[in-house]
C-alpha cells in the first residue's frame, strides 16, 4: 500500500513538471514570436512599408517597443492549453 502511494505521488510530480514546463515554453514561444507577427500583420494589412526590416524599424520609433507586444495578453492566456 504504501508503494502504490509513492508511486502515485511520483506520478503526480512527474506530471505537474511536465505541465509547468509546458506552461513555460509556451509563454517564451509567445513572447519571442509576438513581435514577428506583429510585423506580418502589418506587412499584409498595409503598403505603406517597404520590407519586413523598415516596418519593424518604424513601428520601434514610431511606437516604442511595446509595440510589438500589442494583443499579446490573449495568446499568453490560452497558450496554457495547448
Amino acid at each position: 500500500m504504501a508503494e502504490a502511494l509513492e508511486e502515485a505521488k511520483s506520478g503526480l510530480n512527474r506530471t505537474l513538471k511536465d505541465l509547468f514546463a509546458g506552461a513555460v515554453g509556451g509563454v517564451a514561444q509567445v513572447l519571442i514570436g509576438q513581435p514577428f507577427d506583429i510585423v506580418k500583420v502589418r506587412l499584409q494589412t498595409t503598403t505603406q512599408y517597404k520590407g519586413a526590416l523598415d516596418c519593424a524599424s518604424q513601428i520601434l520609433k514610431n511606437e516604442g517597443a511595446a509595440a510589438f507586444y500589442k494583443g499579446t495578453l490573449t495568446p499568453l492566456i490560452g497558450i496554457g492549453a495547448c
